[in-house]
């Protein structure tokens, strides 16, 4: 799959929940996909499964929209974007911003799981959201990616945010810092009760 192709199926998946329309969802997906839309439950399997919760997540929603963000592809894996806005029956306006991470075999996918964040109002996407400007080597970009991901871990298991910090570019500025600083403490204060209790036992 090239980035053309994600970009049109990504597409399709748009139009397919602004429609609340199953049956172009499917299409979209091999017949044994796995479709997990919460990470700590199991996925939806198959035609049947994936229909099935599209039916049951789209059924109470209205005025959809939809926007998607330029892919990462890297052969036949993508990550992507997403935001959607829309009314919720009993529940308001909603925005529901997320990420998927997709697998293909040839033009369909294969495997999905998606993160998301929901807010009870209504909030089109910010500018420069979704964008990714220029190309690059993949490699570098692979390498990069390590690093950062390697510093995040080090500055999570030692509770400690320095390594998080150096892994920002300096333009991040203090905001970058502010922000790791500000959930290690807090995951610091929430955690120490149950360091306690395993302490103690």
């Amino acid at each position: 799959m090239d980035e053309r192709a994600i970009r049109q199926w990504a597409n399709a998946y748009a139009k397919a929940w602004e429609r609340s329309d199953p049956d172009a969802v499917v299409a979209l997906f091999t017949p044994n996909a796995s479709y997990r839309s919460l990470i700590f439950d199991e996925p939806h399997r198959g035609t049947d499964g994936i229909r099935a919760y599209w039916e049951r997540a789209t059924g109470t929603q209205s005025d959809v929209r939809v926007w998607m963000g330029d892919p990462l592809v890297d052969g036949e894996r993508a990550a992507l974007e997403w935001w959607t806005v829309m009314n919720e029956e009993d529940g308001g306006p909603l925005t529901l911003p997320g990420c998927l991470l997709l697998e293909f075999e040839g033009d369909r996918c294969s495997r999905l799981n998606e993160y998301w964040h929901l807010e009870h109002v209504a909030i089109e996407p910010y500018e420069g959201w979704g964008r990714i400007d220029g190309g690059g080597d993949t490699e570098t970009t692979r390498a990069a990616a390590e690093r950062w991901t390697q510093a995040w871990k080090e500055g999570w298991e030692a509770l400690d945010a320095t390594p998080i910090v150096v892994a920002y570019d300096a333009r991040g500025g203090p905001p970058i810092i502010a922000f790791a600083c500000s959930r290690i403490r807090r995951y610091r204060r929430l955690s120490q009760p149950l360091l306690s209790r395993r302490e103690q036992h």
